[in-house]
C-alpha cells in the first residue's frame, strides 16, 4: 500500500492532475515567497519595489518602482542579477485576484519601501471553491492571507 501511495504521489503531477488543496499550498507559497522576495530587494537597493499579479501568465511578479536609480555600476549589476533570480512567482492558471478596495484599479500592485513598509489594495484570490482575502502588514510587509469558509 505504501509503495502504490508513493508512486502516486510521483506520478500525479506529471500526469497534469494536481489535487486543489496542494494547489491552494502554491499559491498561499507563492504570495509569502513574491512578498518576502520583494521586501528584502527594496531593503538591499535602497528603493521601493513592486509586486503585482499578472493575470496574463498568472504570476506574482517583483519589479523595481523607479528602474535606473542605483548610481554604482557594480552595485547595478549585482541588483540586476538578483532580479533575475527572484521577479516571478508562478500560480495555477486557475488562481484568479480581484481588488476589493478600489474597483477603479484595474492592476493588483503592491508597493515595498527600503525602510521595511508596505502599501498595497485588499484583494481576493480565488483557487475553485477556495477563497483568501489578502492584504499587506504596512509596518513589516508581510503578506495577511485570511482563508474564507465556502
Amino acid at each position: 500500500m505504501t509503495v502504490i501511495g508513493l508512486l502516486l504521489v510521483a506520478a500525479l503531477p506529471r500526469l497534469g492532475y494536481v489535487p486543489e488543496g496542494i494547489e491552494a499550498r502554491r499559491a498561499e507559497s507563492a504570495v509569502r515567497d513574491a512578498f518576502g522576495a520583494a521586501s528584502h530587494l527594496a531593503l538591499a537597493g535602497g528603493q521601493a519595489v513592486d509586486v503585482r499579479f499578472a493575470a496574463s501568465d498568472t504570476a506574482w511578479q517583483v519589479v523595481r518602482s523607479r528602474p535606473g536609480v542605483v548610481e554604482s555600476t557594480d552595485e547595478r549589476d549585482r541588483l540586476e542579477v538578483i532580479y533575475a533570480k527572484l521577479n516571478h512567482f508562478p500560480v495555477s492558471s486557475a488562481v484568479t485576484v480581484d481588488v476589493v478596495d478600489d474597483a477603479s484599479t484595474a492592476e493588483v500592485a503592491y508597493a515595498f519601501y527600503p525602510d521595511g513598509s508596505a502599501y498595497g489594495p485588499g484583494t481576493t484570490m480565488r483557487l475553485g471553491a477556495r477563497a483568501w482575502s489578502l492584504e499587506v502588514d504596512r509596518l513589516t510587509g508581510r503578506p495577511i492571507l485570511t482563508r474564507s469558509v465556502p
